[in-house]
Protein backbone atom coordinates (compact mmCIF):
# COMPACT_ATOMS: atom_id res chain seq x y z
CA UNK A 1 0.00 0.00 0.00
CA UNK A 2 1.14 3.49 -0.79
CA UNK A 3 1.97 5.70 2.82
CA UNK A 4 -0.81 8.41 3.52
CA UNK A 5 0.56 11.89 2.69
CA UNK A 6 2.02 14.37 5.21
CA UNK A 7 1.68 17.65 4.08
CA UNK A 8 4.16 19.85 5.41
CA UNK A 9 6.90 21.58 3.00
CA UNK A 10 6.58 21.39 -0.76
CA UNK A 11 9.22 18.19 -1.26
CA UNK A 12 7.27 15.82 -4.00
CA UNK A 13 9.16 12.40 -5.19
CA UNK A 14 7.16 11.07 -8.00
CA UNK A 15 8.39 7.92 -10.02
CA UNK A 16 9.32 8.33 -13.37
CA UNK A 17 6.60 6.59 -15.30
CA UNK A 18 8.81 3.71 -16.21
CA UNK A 19 7.52 3.05 -20.05
CA UNK A 20 8.81 6.47 -20.92
CA UNK A 21 12.27 6.40 -20.86
CA UNK A 22 14.85 3.82 -21.75
CA UNK A 23 16.19 1.23 -18.78
CA UNK A 24 19.06 1.49 -19.67
CA UNK A 25 20.31 4.99 -19.18
CA UNK A 26 17.25 6.46 -16.82
CA UNK A 27 14.91 9.15 -17.73
CA UNK A 28 11.22 10.37 -17.27
CA UNK A 29 9.60 13.76 -17.09
CA UNK A 30 7.71 15.50 -14.45
CA UNK A 31 3.91 16.09 -14.56
CA UNK A 32 1.88 17.31 -11.59
CA UNK A 33 -0.85 15.68 -12.37
CA UNK A 34 1.21 11.89 -11.89
CA UNK A 35 0.60 9.35 -9.02
CA UNK A 36 3.18 8.95 -5.97
CA UNK A 37 2.44 5.62 -6.05
CA UNK A 38 2.15 3.36 -9.57
CA UNK A 39 1.86 0.18 -10.60
CA UNK A 40 2.20 -2.80 -13.09
CA UNK A 41 5.74 -2.22 -14.65
CA UNK A 42 8.57 -5.37 -14.33
CA UNK A 43 12.01 -4.17 -14.11
CA UNK A 44 14.91 -6.48 -15.17
CA UNK A 45 17.81 -6.78 -13.22
CA UNK A 46 20.91 -4.28 -13.70
CA UNK A 47 17.86 -1.73 -15.11
CA UNK A 48 18.05 1.70 -14.21
CA UNK A 49 14.90 3.33 -12.65
CA UNK A 50 14.65 7.29 -11.96
CA UNK A 51 12.69 9.22 -9.54
CA UNK A 52 11.20 12.79 -10.00
CA UNK A 53 12.06 14.76 -7.04
CA UNK A 54 10.47 18.18 -7.38
CA UNK A 55 11.47 20.93 -4.81
CA UNK A 56 10.07 24.38 -4.46
CA UNK A 57 11.92 26.83 -2.17
CA UNK A 58 9.83 29.45 -0.32
CA UNK A 59 10.03 33.32 -0.30
CA UNK A 60 12.60 33.63 1.79
CA UNK A 61 15.12 31.80 0.70
CA UNK A 62 18.99 32.67 -0.54
CA UNK A 63 19.91 31.28 -3.44
CA UNK A 64 23.25 31.11 -1.86
CA UNK A 65 22.11 28.53 0.87
CA UNK A 66 23.38 24.77 0.56
CA UNK A 67 20.71 22.73 1.28
CA UNK A 68 20.18 18.89 1.07
CA UNK A 69 17.81 16.30 0.84
CA UNK A 70 18.26 12.98 3.24
CA UNK A 71 16.82 10.02 1.13
CA UNK A 72 15.28 6.62 2.29
CA UNK A 73 15.59 4.17 -0.40
CA UNK A 74 14.77 0.63 -1.23
CA UNK A 75 17.60 -1.62 -0.37
CA UNK A 76 18.73 -3.00 -3.69
CA UNK A 77 18.69 0.33 -5.80
CA UNK A 78 22.03 1.54 -6.00
CA UNK A 79 22.86 5.34 -6.44
CA UNK A 80 23.42 6.20 -10.46
CA UNK A 81 23.06 9.62 -11.02
CA UNK A 82 21.32 12.99 -9.75
CA UNK A 83 20.70 15.73 -13.00
CA UNK A 84 18.60 18.91 -12.84
CA UNK A 85 15.73 17.67 -15.10
CA UNK A 86 15.36 21.20 -15.52
CA UNK A 87 18.06 21.75 -17.61
CA UNK A 88 17.95 18.02 -19.05
CA UNK A 89 14.27 18.01 -20.07
CA UNK A 90 13.88 21.76 -19.83
CA UNK A 91 10.74 20.32 -17.41
CA UNK A 92 7.54 23.00 -17.86
CA UNK A 93 7.00 22.05 -13.80
CA UNK A 94 10.75 23.90 -13.31
CA UNK A 95 10.62 27.97 -11.97
CA UNK A 96 13.46 29.16 -12.54
CA UNK A 97 15.27 26.16 -11.38
CA UNK A 98 17.16 25.79 -14.33
CA UNK A 99 20.47 27.10 -12.78
CA UNK A 100 20.08 24.70 -9.10
CA UNK A 101 23.29 22.81 -9.17
CA UNK A 102 22.58 18.93 -7.56
CA UNK A 103 25.16 16.35 -6.45
CA UNK A 104 24.72 13.42 -4.35
CA UNK A 105 27.05 12.84 -0.82
CA UNK A 106 27.84 10.01 2.15
CA UNK A 107 28.95 6.97 1.56
CA UNK A 108 25.56 5.63 0.24
CA UNK A 109 24.85 9.00 -2.23
CA UNK A 110 21.69 9.08 0.23
CA UNK A 111 22.16 12.69 0.65
CA UNK A 112 21.68 15.64 -2.11
CA UNK A 113 23.08 18.71 -2.12
CA UNK A 114 21.74 21.81 -3.96
CA UNK A 115 22.85 25.51 -4.58
CA UNK A 116 21.69 28.16 -6.59
CA UNK A 117 17.86 27.44 -5.91
CA UNK A 118 16.35 30.96 -4.83
CA UNK A 119 13.04 31.84 -3.50
CA UNK A 120 9.80 30.98 -5.37
CA UNK A 121 12.08 28.79 -7.51
CA UNK A 122 11.23 24.95 -8.37
CA UNK A 123 13.68 22.50 -9.27
CA UNK A 124 13.16 18.87 -10.72
CA UNK A 125 15.71 16.60 -9.92
CA UNK A 126 16.07 13.50 -11.26
CA UNK A 127 17.82 10.47 -9.42
CA UNK A 128 18.80 7.07 -11.59
CA UNK A 129 19.08 4.11 -9.28
CA UNK A 130 20.86 0.86 -10.87
CA UNK A 131 18.46 -2.60 -9.40
CA UNK A 132 20.98 -5.02 -7.64
CA UNK A 133 19.51 -8.25 -7.13
CA UNK A 134 22.16 -9.94 -5.07
CA UNK A 135 20.68 -6.99 -2.55
CA UNK A 136 17.18 -6.46 -3.85
CA UNK A 137 14.32 -9.18 -2.35
CA UNK A 138 11.90 -10.12 -4.78
CA UNK A 139 8.71 -8.71 -4.39
CA UNK A 140 9.86 -5.53 -2.59
CA UNK A 141 8.42 -2.54 -3.91
CA UNK A 142 10.56 0.38 -5.74
CA UNK A 143 10.37 3.22 -3.52
CA UNK A 144 12.55 6.75 -2.37
CA UNK A 145 11.44 9.23 0.01
CA UNK A 146 13.01 12.26 1.18
CA UNK A 147 13.11 12.02 5.11
CA UNK A 148 14.15 15.20 6.00
CA UNK A 149 15.46 18.22 4.38
CA UNK A 150 17.79 21.17 5.19
CA UNK A 151 17.89 24.43 4.60
CA UNK A 152 21.16 26.10 5.13
CA UNK A 153 21.94 24.27 8.80
CA UNK A 154 18.23 24.33 9.93
CA UNK A 155 16.66 21.04 9.27
CA UNK A 156 13.11 20.89 8.70
CA UNK A 157 10.34 18.55 8.25
CA UNK A 158 9.03 17.51 5.02
CA UNK A 159 5.60 16.32 3.69
CA UNK A 160 6.95 14.46 0.90
CA UNK A 161 4.72 10.75 0.60
CA UNK A 162 7.79 9.57 -1.44
CA UNK A 163 7.34 8.02 -4.83
CA UNK A 164 7.15 3.90 -5.57
CA UNK A 165 6.49 1.27 -7.88
CA UNK A 166 4.56 -1.33 -6.72
CA UNK A 167 3.09 -5.01 -8.00
CA UNK A 168 6.70 -5.31 -9.84
CA UNK A 169 6.07 -8.96 -9.22
CA UNK A 170 9.34 -10.63 -10.08
CA UNK A 171 12.31 -8.34 -11.32
CA UNK A 172 13.97 -10.47 -14.32
CA UNK A 173 16.78 -11.88 -12.77
CA UNK A 174 18.86 -13.07 -16.70
CA UNK A 175 21.39 -14.68 -14.10
CA UNK A 176 21.22 -18.14 -15.11
CA UNK A 177 24.75 -18.65 -12.39
CA UNK A 178 26.43 -20.07 -15.49
CA UNK A 179 29.44 -18.30 -15.85
CA UNK A 180 30.13 -19.75 -19.46
CA UNK A 181 27.29 -18.08 -20.73
CA UNK A 182 26.67 -14.30 -21.81
CA UNK A 183 23.20 -13.21 -19.81
CA UNK A 184 22.11 -10.12 -20.91
CA UNK A 185 18.52 -8.45 -21.06
CA UNK A 186 16.92 -7.95 -24.54
CA UNK A 187 13.62 -6.33 -25.80
CA UNK A 188 12.09 -2.78 -25.84
CA UNK A 189 11.60 -1.03 -22.25
CA UNK A 190 8.76 -2.79 -20.48
CA UNK A 191 8.70 -5.45 -22.90
CA UNK A 192 12.18 -7.24 -21.77
CA UNK A 193 12.94 -10.69 -21.65
CA UNK A 194 16.27 -12.54 -21.39
CA UNK A 195 19.43 -13.67 -23.45
CA UNK A 196 21.53 -16.33 -21.91
CA UNK A 197 24.31 -17.06 -25.28
CA UNK A 198 26.93 -19.71 -24.34
CA UNK A 199 30.06 -18.03 -24.44
CA UNK A 200 31.75 -17.86 -27.64
CA UNK A 201 34.80 -19.53 -26.94
CA UNK A 202 35.96 -20.35 -30.57
CA UNK A 203 39.65 -19.16 -31.05
CA UNK A 204 39.11 -20.04 -34.91
CA UNK A 205 41.42 -22.29 -34.88
CA UNK A 206 40.89 -25.95 -35.98
CA UNK A 207 44.22 -27.21 -33.85
CA UNK A 208 41.94 -26.93 -30.56
CA UNK A 209 38.50 -27.93 -28.96
CA UNK A 210 36.87 -25.11 -27.71
CA UNK A 211 34.70 -25.48 -24.58
CA UNK A 212 34.02 -23.15 -21.11
CA UNK A 213 35.00 -23.78 -17.73
CA UNK A 214 34.24 -22.02 -14.71
CA UNK A 215 33.58 -18.71 -17.11
CA UNK A 216 36.73 -19.05 -18.22
CA UNK A 217 37.23 -20.14 -22.32
CA UNK A 218 39.40 -23.65 -22.55
CA UNK A 219 40.66 -24.11 -25.93
CA UNK A 220 42.73 -27.74 -25.55
CA UNK A 221 44.97 -28.86 -28.58
CA UNK A 222 43.43 -31.92 -30.68
CA UNK A 223 45.15 -35.16 -31.43
CA UNK A 224 45.78 -35.62 -35.21
CA UNK A 225 47.34 -38.62 -34.36
CA UNK A 226 45.68 -41.06 -36.42
CA UNK A 227 47.63 -44.34 -35.52
CA UNK A 228 50.08 -44.60 -38.94
CA UNK A 229 53.72 -44.64 -38.28
CA UNK A 230 54.74 -43.91 -41.28
CA UNK A 231 52.36 -40.80 -41.41
CA UNK A 232 53.42 -37.30 -40.70
CA UNK A 233 50.58 -35.54 -38.13
CA UNK A 234 50.26 -32.40 -37.98
CA UNK A 235 47.49 -29.46 -37.47
CA UNK A 236 46.64 -26.36 -39.58
CA UNK A 237 45.11 -23.55 -37.74
CA UNK A 238 42.90 -22.85 -40.86
CA UNK A 239 42.50 -26.89 -42.02
CA UNK A 240 42.45 -28.68 -39.38
CA UNK A 241 44.82 -31.91 -39.42
CA UNK A 242 46.72 -33.02 -42.00
CA UNK A 243 48.78 -36.83 -42.80
CA UNK A 244 51.40 -36.32 -44.87
CA UNK A 245 53.34 -39.52 -46.42
CA UNK A 246 56.16 -39.98 -44.20
CA UNK A 247 59.24 -42.26 -44.40
CA UNK A 248 59.35 -45.73 -43.70
CA UNK A 249 63.88 -46.32 -44.49
CA UNK A 250 64.07 -49.10 -42.30
CA UNK A 251 67.92 -48.82 -43.74
CA UNK A 252 68.17 -51.89 -44.97
CA UNK A 253 68.53 -51.91 -48.51
CA UNK A 254 67.01 -55.89 -48.52
CA UNK A 255 63.45 -54.95 -48.40
CA UNK A 256 61.26 -52.67 -49.92
CA UNK A 257 59.55 -50.38 -48.23
CA UNK A 258 56.38 -48.03 -48.40
CA UNK A 259 53.48 -46.21 -46.41
CA UNK A 260 50.11 -48.03 -46.41
CA UNK A 261 48.02 -45.01 -45.22
CA UNK A 262 45.55 -48.15 -43.42
CA UNK A 263 48.12 -50.36 -41.77
CA UNK A 264 51.31 -48.10 -42.00
CA UNK A 265 54.73 -49.12 -42.89
CA UNK A 266 55.40 -52.49 -45.10
CA UNK A 267 58.24 -53.85 -45.52
CA UNK A 268 58.61 -56.47 -48.27
CA UNK A 269 61.89 -58.69 -48.45
CA UNK A 270 63.60 -58.27 -52.06
CA UNK A 271 64.47 -61.14 -54.44
CA UNK A 272 68.16 -61.48 -55.20
CA UNK A 273 67.62 -64.97 -57.28
CA UNK A 274 69.94 -64.20 -60.77
CA UNK A 275 68.32 -67.09 -62.51
CA UNK A 276 71.65 -68.90 -62.24
CA UNK A 277 72.01 -72.25 -59.92
CA UNK A 278 75.57 -72.24 -59.74
CA UNK A 279 75.38 -68.84 -57.27
CA UNK A 280 74.32 -68.97 -53.80
CA UNK A 281 72.05 -66.20 -53.57
CA UNK A 282 71.86 -63.92 -50.29
CA UNK A 283 71.44 -60.17 -49.37
CA UNK A 284 73.24 -58.13 -47.02
CA UNK A 285 71.81 -55.68 -45.01
CA UNK A 286 74.16 -53.01 -45.67
CA UNK A 287 75.16 -53.66 -49.08
CA UNK A 288 72.27 -55.51 -51.07
CA UNK A 289 72.21 -58.39 -53.26
CA UNK A 290 74.93 -61.22 -53.19
CA UNK A 291 75.50 -63.55 -55.28
CA UNK A 292 78.31 -65.92 -54.85
CA UNK A 293 79.50 -68.59 -56.87
CA UNK A 294 78.77 -72.17 -55.37
CA UNK A 295 80.96 -74.79 -54.28
CA UNK A 296 80.37 -77.93 -56.34
CA UNK A 297 83.59 -79.92 -54.57
CA UNK A 298 81.71 -83.26 -53.20
CA UNK A 299 85.61 -84.21 -51.83
CA UNK A 300 85.18 -87.29 -53.92
CA UNK A 301 88.53 -87.78 -56.34
CA UNK A 302 86.54 -89.92 -58.05
CA UNK A 303 84.46 -87.27 -59.79
CA UNK A 304 84.62 -84.54 -61.51
CA UNK A 305 82.50 -81.58 -60.31
CA UNK A 306 81.10 -78.18 -62.31
CA UNK A 307 78.27 -76.41 -62.59
CA UNK A 308 75.08 -76.04 -64.91
CA UNK A 309 73.64 -73.00 -64.85
CA UNK A 310 70.32 -74.17 -65.22
CA UNK A 311 70.96 -77.45 -62.99
CA UNK A 312 73.32 -76.64 -60.46
CA UNK A 313 76.31 -78.60 -59.27
CA UNK A 314 77.26 -82.21 -61.53
CA UNK A 315 79.83 -84.53 -60.47
CA UNK A 316 80.26 -86.98 -62.86
CA UNK A 317 82.65 -89.83 -61.81
CA UNK A 318 86.03 -89.83 -63.39
CA UNK A 319 87.05 -92.08 -66.01
CA UNK A 320 89.84 -94.36 -64.95
CA UNK A 321 90.14 -96.52 -68.32
CA UNK A 322 94.26 -95.96 -69.09
CA UNK A 323 93.59 -98.04 -72.16
CA UNK A 324 95.58 -100.39 -71.35
CA UNK A 325 93.94 -104.22 -70.85
CA UNK A 326 96.27 -105.60 -68.73
CA UNK A 327 95.40 -103.41 -65.78
CA UNK A 328 91.93 -103.27 -63.65
CA UNK A 329 91.01 -99.87 -63.60
CA UNK A 330 89.54 -98.71 -60.31
CA UNK A 331 88.93 -95.76 -58.03
CA UNK A 332 89.39 -94.82 -54.58
CA UNK A 333 87.56 -91.39 -53.30
CA UNK A 334 90.41 -90.44 -51.39
CA UNK A 335 92.91 -90.97 -53.64
CA UNK A 336 91.68 -91.52 -56.98
CA UNK A 337 92.25 -93.75 -59.83
CA UNK A 338 94.21 -96.94 -59.33
CA UNK A 339 95.77 -98.88 -62.34
CA UNK A 340 96.07 -102.85 -60.85
CA UNK A 341 98.40 -105.15 -63.29
CA UNK A 342 95.58 -107.54 -64.57
CA UNK A 343 96.67 -111.09 -63.52
CA UNK A 344 96.57 -113.37 -66.49
CA UNK A 345 97.64 -116.79 -64.45
CA UNK A 346 95.05 -119.48 -65.61
CA UNK A 347 96.39 -121.96 -63.12
CA UNK A 348 97.07 -124.24 -66.06
CA UNK A 349 100.89 -125.46 -66.72
CA UNK A 350 100.33 -126.28 -70.07
CA UNK A 351 100.17 -122.68 -70.93
CA UNK A 352 102.46 -120.07 -71.14
CA UNK A 353 100.36 -116.87 -70.19
CA UNK A 354 100.85 -112.90 -70.85
CA UNK A 355 99.66 -110.21 -71.05
CA UNK A 356 98.81 -107.87 -74.41
CA UNK A 357 97.72 -104.32 -73.50
CA UNK A 358 95.53 -104.26 -76.49
CA UNK A 359 93.66 -106.95 -76.01
CA UNK A 360 94.79 -108.60 -72.56
CA UNK A 361 95.32 -111.93 -71.31
CA UNK A 362 97.18 -114.28 -73.83
CA UNK A 363 97.35 -118.22 -72.78
CA UNK A 364 99.45 -119.90 -75.52
CA UNK A 365 99.33 -123.95 -75.41
CA UNK A 366 103.11 -124.67 -74.57
CA UNK A 367 105.54 -127.13 -76.28
CA UNK A 368 106.72 -129.84 -74.61
CA UNK A 369 108.85 -131.51 -77.29
CA UNK A 370 111.90 -132.64 -76.12
CA UNK A 371 113.56 -133.13 -79.48
CA UNK A 372 113.88 -136.93 -78.06
CA UNK A 373 112.45 -139.14 -80.46
CA UNK A 374 112.32 -141.87 -77.70
CA UNK A 375 109.88 -140.41 -76.14
CA UNK A 376 106.01 -139.48 -75.91
CA UNK A 377 105.82 -135.57 -75.27
CA UNK A 378 102.65 -134.65 -73.67
CA UNK A 379 101.50 -131.97 -70.79
CA UNK A 380 99.23 -132.33 -67.77
CA UNK A 381 97.59 -128.78 -66.62
CA UNK A 382 98.94 -129.58 -63.12
CA UNK A 383 102.07 -130.88 -63.49
CA UNK A 384 103.08 -129.45 -67.25
CA UNK A 385 105.02 -131.32 -69.58
CA UNK A 386 105.52 -134.99 -69.27
CA UNK A 387 108.08 -137.44 -70.91
CA UNK A 388 107.35 -140.87 -70.98
CA UNK A 389 109.57 -143.64 -72.84
CA UNK A 390 108.58 -144.54 -76.47
CA UNK A 391 107.41 -148.53 -76.47
CA UNK A 392 109.19 -149.42 -79.90
CA UNK A 393 106.52 -152.38 -80.15
CA UNK A 394 107.01 -154.51 -82.98
CA UNK A 395 105.48 -158.35 -83.97
CA UNK A 396 108.76 -159.87 -85.50
CA UNK A 397 110.36 -161.01 -82.58
CA UNK A 398 113.12 -162.54 -84.36
CA UNK A 399 114.33 -158.90 -84.82
CA UNK A 400 116.07 -156.42 -82.28
CA UNK A 401 114.76 -153.29 -81.59
CA UNK A 402 116.27 -150.28 -80.18
CA UNK A 403 115.35 -146.70 -80.20
CA UNK A 404 117.65 -143.94 -80.51
CA UNK A 405 117.20 -140.43 -79.52
CA UNK A 406 117.30 -138.77 -82.96
CA UNK A 407 116.32 -141.39 -85.27
CA UNK A 408 113.54 -143.40 -82.98
CA UNK A 409 112.71 -147.53 -82.94
CA UNK A 410 115.61 -149.30 -85.27
CA UNK A 411 115.59 -153.01 -85.79
CA UNK A 412 119.36 -154.14 -85.21
CA UNK A 413 121.14 -156.60 -87.03
CA UNK A 414 121.68 -159.03 -84.22
CA UNK A 415 119.51 -162.29 -85.05
CA UNK A 416 118.76 -164.30 -82.22
CA UNK A 417 118.29 -168.51 -83.35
Amino acid sequence: MCPKPVVNMVVRTLPALPCSYDHNVGGGTYYGSMESCISGYNFACGEIVSFLIAVSMGSSVSSKSLNSLTLVVTPGLVFKSVVNNCNERAEKSCVNGGSATVSASSVNKSVLKFTKLGASSTAIFRVDYMIDCTQFVSGTDLSVKVAYASIGTTTIVTSDMGGSIINTASILNCDDKNPCTDDCTLGKTCSKYCSNVPKNCNDNCLCTTDSCADGKCVNNPISCDDGIDCTIDTCNALTGCTHAIGSCNDNNVCTLEYCDTKIGCVYNTIVCDDNNACTEDSCNPKTGCIFASKCCNDENKCTEDSCDRSKGCVNILTKCDDGNACTMDSCNPESGCVHTSLSCDDRDMCTQDSCNPAYGCISVSISCNDDDKCTEDSCVRTIGCFHSPKVCDITDKCVNVVCHSKFGCMVSSFVIW
